[in-house]
């Protein structure tokens, strides 16, 4: 009788143990599903016009990290253009007084090594896209600049600052556009925000005109935005509603109107 016992003891442990082990192994699927994929999707919005060479390329890259954009030919070699990718993962540079040529165009990131620590942790905990090799985001593309290129950013002789047809509305203007919706819809940002991001020498560079042509185009609520950034500081940093309408209104902070500050507080427990 003591053996019997002895022996379902020791099967009963046995079988704790396994499915213990089964309990603490994540499935292959689930762990490959939480990770971030990288290098994976592009959309490149390079214009060309007269002399110059406006390197534009969307990735889904990480913010922050560090790029370079080279411009060659059989005969020239432009100046490397360097930065960091914006929000949005948008990896731009400009290319001015370029010789007429036909110009291979390269959009790289520095080697992950040479990469903030942050960068690093997210390459390590992320999925590699069809662009990414040995941690180096790389894209090229083939362009010639001729002296019958139109600069698609030239200013059309109607005001900017209306409503036009399609036709007549300048490519950067729609791109700042397009920019300033992302901002608004993604990061409810205000109109004062959303202009200051368009025009930063950090941010998106555009021009004072398409910026301001975005921003009084723009379809948006910014009371609603006003009142989506405040429960975002209510919910997550339990700040009280005087301190959130003062972060609201702040030029150094979001940059919204006092009426729109006002309609957040008042709706904060709504």
């Amino acid at each position: 009788m003591k053996k019997i016992l002895l022996s379902l003891a020791l099967l009963s442990v046995s079988i704790g143990l396994v499915a213990c082990g089964d309990a603490s192994s994540p499935s292959k699927d689930g762990k490959e599903s939480s990770k971030e994929t990288y290098g994976a999707e592009i959309k490149d919005k390079t214009t060309v016009s007269k002399d110059k060479i406006k390197a534009n390329l969307d990735t889904d890259l990480p913010s922050g990290m560090k790029f370079e954009i080279l411009a060659k030919s059989a005969s020239h070699t432009l100046e490397t253009q360097t930065g960091e990718t914006g929000i949005f993962g948008g990896m731009k540079g400009k290319f001015k007084e370029v010789p007429n040529d036909k110009y291979t165009i390269t959009f790289k990131t520095i080697p992950l090594d040479k990469q903030s620590k942050e960068i690093q942790e997210k390459f390590k905990s992320g999925v590699n896209g069809q662009f990414i090799k040995d941690g180096v985001f790389v894209y090229t593309k083939t362009i010639t600049v001729a002296e019958s290129d139109l600069a698609d950013e030239k200013p059309s002789s109607e005001n900017p600052e209306t409503n036009e047809s399609a036709s007549t509305v300048p490519t950067e203007y729609k791109s700042a556009l397009s920019k300033a919706e992302q901002y608004s819809d993604a990061m409810k940002m205000s109109k004062a925000g959303i202009y200051d991001q368009l025009t930063s020498e950090y941010g998106e560079q555009f021009s004072a005109q398409a910026a301001q042509y975005a921003v009084d185009n723009l379809k948006a609520d910014y009371n609603e935005n006003a009142l989506a950034k405040a429960k975002e500081y209510q919910e997550s940093m339990q700040m009280s509603p005087e301190a959130i309408r003062d972060q609201l209104t702040s030029q150094s902070g979001e940059k919204f109107t006092a009426e729109e500050a006002n309609y957040a507080i008042q709706r904060l427990n709504n």
